[in-house]
C-alpha cells in the first residue's frame, strides 16, 4: 500500500518541467553510497525529479542522498544471515593481501554473495519492478561494480541507461564500459606504480589484473545466472554495452593518462561538497599550533583495529613533532591505547569522526596522512593539500600511486608502519618538502578552473541522455567481438608463417615497379586543413584573444581562410615554386588513383611530403622570423600535425602550451603522435569504409590499409627530424617527442557520427568547428532552388575536379539526373564552359551547374533534399549538422572512412567510385537516397543531437585553449605509452618469455608422461610374466 501511494505521489511532482531519473544505490559501500547519492542530489539541485532505489545490504551504513525521493528494499533472510556472521569493526584489512588468491578469491566471492543476495530481494519485492517500469523513467543511473541494477534496468526500461564507476574502473568494469585496458602502461587497481620499461613490473601488473578479475568475477556470473533463471535463457548479458553514457569517478588532472571513450564522462570530485567553516572542538584544535596534520584511514580500515605495534609507531612519530598538531580519526576513542596515547602525547587529538572535506578545505591544515581512497585523494587534490598515502585494499594502491606520480605526496607501504624510523622520515618529508605544496596548489587551481566542472558534465550529460536516448555511434564494436577477434590473434597466427615470404617477394619487385609509377603521379593540395585551422583562429579572435596565424605558402592556388587573425605569410622558396610548377592541379586523375597500391601510394606520399618540407626550410630561412615569434612569448601555439614542420618549430618558439590537432580522423602516424590507441581490430583505417569485426579477412585488410598509409606518409616525420637535427644538432628532439608533451590535442571529429574508438582525456573533439553560421542564398541560387520542390546538390570537394572525371562517368551522372525531372540537381562543376557542360545543360532542363557553391549555406537551406558528395570530413560534418542525407562516393585519403561512418549511422549510403561506370546502379542509388525516409529521419535526429550537445565544439575549443594558456601542459594527461618501445607497449617480451616457458613446460610434461607410461608398461609386463 505504501509503495503504491509513493508512486502515485511521484507522478505529481513537477513532471512537466523536469526529467524523471532513477538512481539505483544499493547500500553496501559507504564510498559508493556517497558517490551515487551526490549524483542524485546534484540532479535534484538542477531541478529534476530524482528517485533513489536503495536495497539495504549493510544496515550499518548511512544513505548518501539527502534530497531525492527514496525507495527502500529491506534485507532479505539470506542477507541477514551474512550480516550476523560479519564483524565490520574488527575486520583485519592490515594483513589482507590482494595478491594472495588463496585469501582474496574466497573474500571476493563471499562479499559478492552477500551483495548479490539482496538482488533476489529486489526482484521479490511485491509490485516494485512493475511500478518502476510504469514510471517510464527518462534515465536510470547505477554503479556497475555490483551488477544487479544493470540487469534490473532491462526490466524497468528507462529511455537511457547511464552506468558508472565509483572509482577507476576495476576488474570487469573497464570491459563493461568498453574501455581498452592498456595493461602495458595502465596500472591495475591494486598496483601503485608501473615501470613500463621493466618486464617484471609489467608482468606483475598483468598478474594483478588477473587476480582482481578472478576475485570479483561472481559480481557478473551470479547475477547473469539469477536473471536467466527467472526470465529465461535469452535474458541478455550485454545490457551495459547499450548504455548512453558512463560516468567515471576520475579526475584526469591527477589520474594516469589512459585510453577512454567519448561516451565515458569523468566526474571526479563530484563527492566534494561545498566545505563548511570548522566550529567548536575542531576549530579549537586547529588553533593550538601553526601546523596541523589529519590522519584518517577511511571508513573500511578501522584505526583501532590496526596492530598495536603499528599504532605505537604512529604515536612515536607524532611525539617527535611537538610543534605540529595531529588529529587522528580513531573509531574507539575510549579504548586503553587512546587513553595512554593522549596522556603521553599532548599534540595528539583523537576524534571518532571527522568532517574530512571541511578539514581539508581549512587553510590551517598542513598535510593529510590517508589510506588513498578515491574520494580522499580527490578531496586532497581539490583542496590543495599534500599527502602521505598508506594504501590497504582495493583501488587504494593505484589512487595513492597517481598522487605520487603527480608530485602531490608519497606512497607508503602499510607493512612499513612496523618501522618507526622509516615512518618518521616519511612524515618529515611530507611536512618539509616544498615541492608537494607547490604542486598541490597548482593542481587545486587547475581543477577549480577546468573548462567544464564535474557538476556541469554530470547535469548536462544526464539531460542530453534524457532528451535523445543512447547514440549507437558512441558504442564501440569491440563489445561484439571475441577475445581472439579483438586482439587479432587469428590474423597473427595466420600471417606469422608468410610475412617473411611476402617481404622477400616485395623487395625483389619494388625496384622495377617504382620506376614505372613515378612518372604518372600528379599532386594536389586541398583547402580543408587551411579552413579548419583558420576557423580555429577566427573563433579564438571572436572569443577576445590576440591570435596570429603564420602561413607558409606551399600551394599559392589556395586562399587564406582566416579573416580575423593577424597574418604572417612566408612566401614559397625557389624549390617549392619548381615543385608547384611541375604539378597540374586541375587535371589530376584521382578517379583512378588507388590508395591501396603501395607502389603508387608511396611515391605520391613522399613527393607530396617533399613539397611540404621544402617550404619548412623557407620558414627557418625567413630572416628574423623565429626570433620574432620567440620574443612574442605566446601562451599557446596550435599546429596541425599531419605536416609536422610546425610541431618542430614550436620547440624553437617555446610557447607556454603546445596544442596539436588533426583536421580529420587521425591518419597514419598521427594517432601514435597523439598517444591514441589504434584499436585496429575494430577501428576502420581512413582508407576503409567498414570493418566486419567477425571476419579475419576484413580485419586483415584493415591492418594492410594501415601499413600502406603509414608507408606512404612516414617521411612527414623522418625528413623533418633530419632537417631540424641537421640545423640545430643531433640532440634536437623528434617531432614525436615534442608532440607528446602537448597540453591538448584537438580532433576534427564528431563522436555522434563517428565510429566509437579510444581517445584520451587530453583529446578534445571539436567536429563541426568549420560549419559557420549559414547565410541566406544569393539571387542566382534562390532562383535555382525555387524551380522545383526538391533540390539535390552534387559536389566532390576541392581535390576531385568534376570536369576531370572520365567522360563515361559524367554521362552516367547526367543520365541519372535526367530520370528525375521533378528534382533540380545543382552540380559543382569547375569548368561550366566546357563542351560537356554546355551539352548537358542544353539537354537536361533540371540540371544546373556552378563553378563554385557556398556548400554550408546550401546545406542549411530547408529546400535542399539530399547531397551527393565525396565524403570529405568537412562535408560529412556539415551534412550531419544541417540534417541532410547523402550518397557518399569516396575517392581517396580519409573519405572512405568518413563515408562509412555516415552509412553506419543510417545517414545515407556509400557508393564505390568505380560503380559510376554503371548507370543503372547509380540511378538506383540516387533513387534510394531520395525516397528512403529512414535517412531523413535519422539525419533529423542527428542534427538535433549535435545542435543540443552538452558542450558545443566552440565552447570546448575556447575553454580548452584558455585553460592551456593559464596552466600549461599537465603531466597527468600524458600517457606513459609515449616513453615505451613497441616491444614494451605490446608486452612482446612477456609473451616471448611465457611462450618459451610454455614450450619448456609442455616438453617436460611430455617427457614425464612418457616416463610414466614406460614405467606402467614395465609393471604390467612384469605382472604378466
Amino acid at each position: 500500500m505504501r509503495l503504491a501511494l509513493f508512486f502515485a505521489l511521484l507522478g505529481l511532482i513537477n513532471a512537466a518541467e523536469s526529467y524523471k531519473i532513477l538512481v539505483f544505490n544499493p547500500r553496501y559501500s559507504q564510498s559508493l553510497n556517497n558517490f551515487l547519492g551526490n549524483i542524485a542530489d546534484t540532479l535534484v539541485d538542477a531541478g529534476h525529479n530524482v528517485t533513489t532505489l536503495i536495497p539495504i545490504i549493510n544496515p550499518h551504513l548511512r544513505d548518501g542522498t539527502h534530497k531525492s525521493n527514496t525507495i527502500y528494499v529491506q534485507p532479505n533472510e539470506e542477507v541477514n544471515k551474512f550480516i550476523e556472521h560479519m564483524d565490520f569493526e574488527e575486520a583485519d584489512f592490515f594483513d589482507y593481501n590482494d595478491f594472495n588468491m588463496i585469501t582474496s578469491v574466497p573474500f571476493g566471492r563471499d562479499f559478492m554473495g552477500w551483495v548479490n543476495a539482496e538482488c533476489t530481494g529486489v526482484l521479490d519485492e511485491p509490485g516494485l519492478v512493475e511500478n518502476l517500469q510504469a514510471e517510464k523513467f527518462d534515465v536510470m543511473i547505477l554503479e556497475n561494480f555490483e551488477t544487479c541494477g544493470v540487469a534490473l534496468s532491462h526490466l524497468i526500461k528507462p529511455k537511457s541507461l547511464i552506468t558508472s564507476a565509483g572509482s577507476v574502473p576495476m576488474g570487469q568494469q573497464g570491459t563493461d564500459l568498453g574501455m581498452a585496458s592498456a595493461l602495458s602502461y595502465n596500472p591495475s587497481a591494486i598496483i601503485s606504480n608501473l615501470d613500463v620499461h621493466s618486464i617484471w613490473s609489467r608482468l606483475w601488473n598483468l598478474y594483478a589484473y588477473f587476480v582482481f578479475d578472478v576475485t570479483w568475477s561472481t559480481s557478473r556470473t551470479e547475477i547473469d545466472a539469477l536473471f536467466k533463471a527467472r526470465y529465461g535463457p535469452n535474458f541478455p548479458s550485454e545490457i551495459g554495452s547499450q548504455a548512453a553514457f558512463s560516468f567515471v569517478n576520475s579526475e584526469p588532472l591527477i589520474d594516469f593518462g589512459t585510453p577512454t571513450l567519448s561516451r565515458v564522462v569523468p566526474i571526479g570530485g563530484i563527492n566534494a561538497k561545498e566545505p563548511k567553516k570548522l566550529e567548536g572542538e575542531f576549530d579549537r584544535i586547529f588553533n593550538l599550533r601553526s601546523k596541523n596534520v589529519l590522519i584518517s584511514f577511511g571508513s573500511i580500515v578501522q584505526s583501532h583495529a590496526l596492530p598495536l605495534q603499528v599504532k605505537q609507531n604512529i604515536l612515536k612519530t607524532v611525539a617527535r613533532f611537538p610543534d605540529v598538531t595531529f588529529l587522528w580519526k580513531y573509531e574507539k576513542p575510549n579504548d586503553e591505547f587512546v587513553k595512554n596515547a593522549t596522556a603521553s602525547t599532548p599534540n595528539l587529538h583523537i576524534q571518532k569522526w571527522t568532517p574530512q572535506n571541511d578539514i581539508l578545505a581549512d587553510k590551517r591544515l598542513t598535510a593529510f596522512i590517508s589510506h588513498g581512497g578515491m574520494a580522499s585523494t580527490q578531496e586532497t587534490s581539490l583542496r590543495g593539500k599534500p599527502g602521505l598515502f598508506v594504501p590497504f585494499i582495493g583501488d587504494q594502491p593505484r589512487n595513492a600511486g597517481m598522487m605520487q606520480k603527480n608530485g602531490l605526496g608519497k606512497v607508503y607501504h602499510k607493512q612499513d608502519l612496523y618501522n618507526a624510523d622509516m615512518f618518521y622520515a616519511a612524515v618529515k618529508d611530507l611536512l618539509e618538502n616544498e615541492s608537494y605544496y607547490k604542486n598541490a596548489a597548482k593542481i587545486a587551481s587547475m581543477i577549480a578552473k577546468k573548462p567544464f566542472s564535474s557538476k556541469e558534465l554530470l547535469v548536462k550529460t544526464v539531460e542530453y541522455a534524457a532528451q535523445f536516448g543512447p547514440s549507437p555511434a558512441l558504442r564501440p564494436q569491440s563489445f561484439d567481438m571475441s577475445w581472439i577477434e579483438y586482439h587479432n590473434v587469428d590474423i597473427i597466427a595466420l600471417f606469422a608463417g608468410i610475412v617473411l615470404i611476402v617481404a622477400i617477394s616485395a623487395l625483389k619487385v619494388t625496384t622495377f615497379v617504382m620506376k614505372k609509377v613515378l612518372r604518372i603521379v600528379k599532386l594536389k593540395e586541398d583547402q580543408s586543413i587551411t579552413n579548419y585551422l583558420a576557423n580555429i583562429a577566427d573563433t579564438l579572435v571572436e572569443a577576445g584573444h590576440n591570435v596570429t596565424t603564420v602561413i607558409p605558402i606551399v600551394n599559392p592556388n589556395l586562399r587564406d581562410s582566416t579573416d580575423k587573425s593577424i597574418k604572417i605569410h612566408v612566401h614559397p622558396t625557389e624549390e617549392v615554386r619548381k615543385i608547384t610548377e611541375s604539378m597540374d592541379f586541375e587535371e589530376a586523375d584521382f578517379f583512378n588513383y588507388n590508395d591501396f597500391n603501395v607502389f603508387s601510394g608511396m611515391p605520391f606520399g613522399h613527393s607530396f611530403t617533399a613539397w611540404f618540407n621544402a617550404q619548412c626550410e623557407g620558414v627557418l630561412d625567413e630572416p628574423g622570423l623565429i626570433e620574432r615569434l620567440r620574443r612574442e612569448k605566446f601562451d599557446v601555439m596550435i599546429v596541425e600535425n599531419f605536416e609536422t614542420c610546425g610541431v618542430a618549430i614550436s620547440h624553437l618558439i617555446k610557447p607556454k602550451s603546445l596544442i596539436t590537432t588533426a583536421g580529420s580522423v587521425p591518419m597514419g602516424q598521427q594517432g601514435e603522435d597523439f598517444g591514441i590507441e589504434s584499436a585496429l581490430s575494430y577501428n576502420p583505417n581512413p582508407l576503409i569504409t567498414h570493418v566486419d569485426v567477425h571476419s579475419i579477412w576484413s580485419r586483415a585488410w584493415n591492418l594492410y590499409a594501415t601499413a600502406v598509409f603509414r608507408a606512404m606518409w612516414y617521411t612527414t616525420r623522418t625528413e623533418i627530424d633530419a632537417l631540424f637535427q641537421r640545423r640545430y644538432g643531433p640532440t634536437f628532439p623528434s617531432v614525436y617527442d615534442i608532440g607528446s608533451k602537448a597540453a591538448f590535442t584537438f580532433i576534427n571529429r564528431e563522436p555522434l557520427i563517428d565510429f566509437a574508438t579510444p581517445i584520451l582525456s587530453r583529446t578534445i573533439c571539436i567536429g563541426g568547428i568549420g560549419a559557420k553560421e549559414p547565410k541566406k542564398l544569393d539571387k542566382d541560387l534562390e532562383h535555382i532552388f525555387s524551380l522545383r520542390n526538391k533540390t539535390v546538390l552534387i559536389s566532390f570537394g576541392s581535390i576531385v575536379q568534376s570536369h576531370a572525371l572520365p567522360m563515361e562517368v559524367k554521362k552516367n551522372i547526367l543520365k541519372a539526373v535526367a530520370r528525375f525531372p521533378e528534382i533540380t540537381f545543382l552540380w559543382k562543376y569547375e569548368r561550366p564552359e566546357d563542351a560537356f557542360a554546355k551539352s548537358a545543360l542544353a539537354s537536361t532542363p533540371n540540371l544546373q551547374m556552378l563553378k563554385w557553391t557556398p556548400q554550408n549555406d546550401i546545406l542549411a537551406d530547408k529546400r535542399l533534399h539530399a547531397f551527393i558528395t565525396h565524403g570529405g570530413m568537412a562535408s560529412t560534418q556539415e551534412t550531419a549538422v544541417r540534417g541532410k542525407p547523402g550518397l557518399f562516393i569516396p575517392f581517396l585519403a580519409d573519405q572512405p572512412r568518413n563515408s562509412g561512418m555516415m552509412e553506419e549511422n543510417g545517414l545515407g549510403k556509400v557508393y564505390h567510385k568505380q560503380d559510376l561506370f554503371d548507370d543503372e546502379k547509380f540511378y538506383a542509388a540516387v533513387k534510394d537516397l531520395i525516397e528512403n525516409e529512414s535517412y531523413h529521419k535519422n539525419m533529423a535526429k542527428i542534427a538535433a543531437m549535435i545542435a543540443n550537445k552538452p558542450f558545443s565544439s566552440r565552447d570546448q575549443l575556447v575553454k580548452t585553449v584558455e585553460f592551456a594558456a593559464q596552466f600549461g601542459p599537465s603531466a597527468a594527461l600524458r600517457p606513459q605509452s609515449f616513453d615505451m618501445s613497441w616491444i614494451e607497449y605490446h608486452n612482446v617480451d612477456i609473451i616471448a618469455v611465457l611462450a618459451v616457458f610454455s614450450v619448456i613446460g609442455a616438453f617436460v610434461a611430455l617427457k614425464i608422461a612418457s616416463f610414466v607410461v614406460t614405467q606402467l608398461s614395465s609393471v604390467v609386463k612384469f605382472k604378466l610374466e
